[in-house]
C-alpha cells in the first residue's frame, strides 16, 4: 500500500509548516501590521514610538498638538503594544484645533494629563493615530512620583514605520 509520507520524519515537516501558518500569524501583529481601530473613524497611522515603558517608577507620556482642521471632531488615539507585539490597549482623547493633548501610560505627579487606568508594567511600543490631517507629537519617559521629575528621557517619534536612513 502506498502512503504519501514514508516515515514520521517526512510527515513532521509539513505539520510544522502548517502549524507555523496557522499559529504563527501572531508574529504579524504589532505596530506595523495590526489593523487600525474603528474609532476614531477614518483614522490614520501617523507615528510609531519604540521604547515605551511603564513601571513602578516610570511612565511614558505622549504629547500631540492638533495643527490642522479635519472634517470630523479631532480625536487622538494611542495604541500600546507589548514587546511581543500584542495590543495592550487604546486611549482616545477628543481635542480642538491648536490644542495640545497629553496621554500617559499612568498617573504622573509632575503633569496633569490623561492616562491609562489599570495598565500593568510593560516595555514595548506605541502607535499614534488620529483622524486629523496634521499632527505634531513628542514622547518621553519620566519619573512618575516626583514633581519636578528627577529623571526624564525623550523617545524617538518615527513617521509611520519608516525611520530616517531606511
Amino acid at each position: 500500500m502506498y502512503t504519501m509520507f514514508h516515515s514520521w520524519r517526512h510527515f513532521s515537516i509539513p505539520c510544522i509548516l502548517l502549524t507555523f501558518l496557522f499559529y504563527g500569524s501572531n508574529s504579524l501583529a504589532g505596530v506595523g501590521d495590526s489593523p487600525l481601530p474603528d474609532y476614531p473613524a477614518k483614522a490614520k497611522h501617523f507615528y510609531t514610538v519604540p521604547g515605551v515603558i511603564k513601571s513602578a517608577t516610570q511612565e511614558t507620556v505622549f504629547r500631540c498638538t492638533i495643527v490642522k482642521k479635519s472634517a470630523q471632531n479631532p480625536v487622538l488615539a494611542i495604541e500600546l503594544f507589548d514587546s511581543n507585539g500584542a495590543l495592550l490597549g487604546q486611549g482616545n482623547v477628543d481635542g480642538l484645533i491648536g490644542s495640545t493633548i497629553s496621554l500617559a501610560t499612568g498617573s504622573v505627579a509632575s503633569e496633569s494629563n490623561y492616562y491609562f487606568n489599570n495598565l500593568s508594567s510593560f516595555v514595548g511600543s506605541a502607535r499614534i493615530i488620529s483622524n486629523v490631517r496634521r499632527l505634531l507629537c513628542d514622547a518621553y519617559v519620566t519619573d512618575k512620583i516626583n514633581d519636578p521629575p528627577e529623571s526624564m528621557r525623550t523617545l524617538p517619534v518615527i513617521k509611520k514605520t519608516r525611520q530616517h536612513g531606511d
